[in-house]
């Protein structure tokens, strides 16, 4: 599933279905607001969605300034529990 192809996993596993919906801002009118899902464009696995999706988790995360020694540390654990799904 990690890295399969999209075909074969959908034939083995047929309730398996990757989508990611921004429903942050709904309203009557508007159903999402951004939505990740397979359309055609991009390989259908685990993979290659999380790869689409995680950008679109730490986009408006608050990345603080912090030092250790030299070396900046701008990581969170909210952006680790993210990166670690």
């Amino acid at each position: 599933m990690m890295f399969g192809d999209g075909l074969a996993i959908r034939d083995e596993f047929d309730n398996v279905f990757m989508d990611y919906r921004d429903e942050s801002q709904v309203t009557l009118e508007i159903r999402w607001n951004d939505r990740i899902t397979y359309d055609g464009t991009w390989e259908n696995n685990l993979f290659n969605f999380f790869t689409k999706v995680t950008p679109k988790l730490t986009a408006d995360l608050k990345k603080p300034f912090r030092l250790e020694g030299m070396q900046r540390i701008d990581e969170t654990p909210v952006h680790k529990a993210v990166r670690e799904k």
